[in-house]
């Protein structure tokens, strides 16, 4: 369901979605914006054993806590840790790398060096993974080589990162379970969402995904474990395709700003914060 046709598919005037090679396992495309660079893995329908075969054939460490759980399980790691190798090798390489798994369950990433990642699964064996880098740096001018070396603008560097995809058929939870709505958003939320919604049926998707970003982006940057009741949409903008959000629990004056991109098939957010 994933297959989507487009070598470099312009999705306004500042991004663009490019598939870097497609095989019978799965396809690897580039999100390119003037923001943030992602990787995105689409995993075709596969069986459990040649799972297994994935690792081995792209060299993706499977840690004992994944080997005992499900094939769902094993799939969406693999999405996440390949999407994940391919956004650290923009940054140098680091083929070798094993990202461990950190104490909230964060990715563990080399020195200097921070990202997200992120899947969504439709079934067991078909999901879609995304993964994100950026070199951390204090002084520009290290930013500014480092960019050059890897073929990175400046602006990409230097920036804490959270990330989201979700498939939009699971945005179909909400009308079976209105109730599940309450814990995400608060009712000046629901108030603001609802003139939206004929436009943008899968909106409470989307800005749940912004809430996911923001979580990974917050912990990144200030090593707080946000909830969703603490952080408060309080705008939409849909000709930049963006949130506002306000955190009182970081910050009394900081809003928080979240982009969103909406696919055929599925919905990134994203959230960068400066280091």
């Amino acid at each position: 369901m994933f297959n989507q046709e487009y070598k470099q598919t312009p999705l306004n005037s500042e991004q663009y979605l490019e598939l870097k090679f497609s095989n019978i396992d799965f396809e690897h495309s580039i999100l390119k914006t003037p923001k943030i660079i992602i990787h995105q893995i689409n995993l075709l329908d596969i069986d459990a054993q040649k799972i297994y075969n994935l690792y081995n054939k792209y060299n993706i460490f499977l840690p004992k806590h994944v080997t005992k759980a499900s094939i769902k399980r094993k799939c969406e790691f693999f999405l996440g840790r390949l999407a994940a190798k391919y956004a650290l090798n923009d940054l140098g390489n680091y083929s070798s790398f094993i990202i461990e798994r950190g104490k909230q369950g964060e990715p563990l990433w080399p020195d200097q060096i921070t990202g997200s990642i992120s899947h969504s699964m439709l079934d067991c064996t078909q999901g879609i993974a995304i993964a994100a880098t950026s070199r951390l740096s204090k002084n520009m001018n290290d930013l500014k080589e480092l960019s050059k070396i890897y073929n990175q603008t400046a602006s990409l560097s230097g920036q804490f990162l959270g990330i989201d995809i979700e498939i939009k058929k699971n945005s179909e939870i909400f009308d079976r379970n209105p109730s599940i709505l309450t814990n995400i958003f608060s009712s000046q939320e629901i108030k603001l969402i609802s003139p939206f919604l004929k436009q943008r049926p899968v909106l409470h998707l989307i800005i749940f995904s912004a809430k996911e970003s923001l979580i990974k982006v917050v912990y990144n940057k200030y090593k707080k474990i946000i909830s969703f009741d603490t952080m408060h949409c309080i705008n939409i903008c849909e000709q930049t395709q963006t949130f506002m959000f306000y955190i009182p629990q970081i910050s009394n004056n900081e809003k928080f700003l979240v982009n969103y991109i909406e696919l055929d098939y599925q919905i990134l957010t994203y959230c960068c914060l400066k280091s």
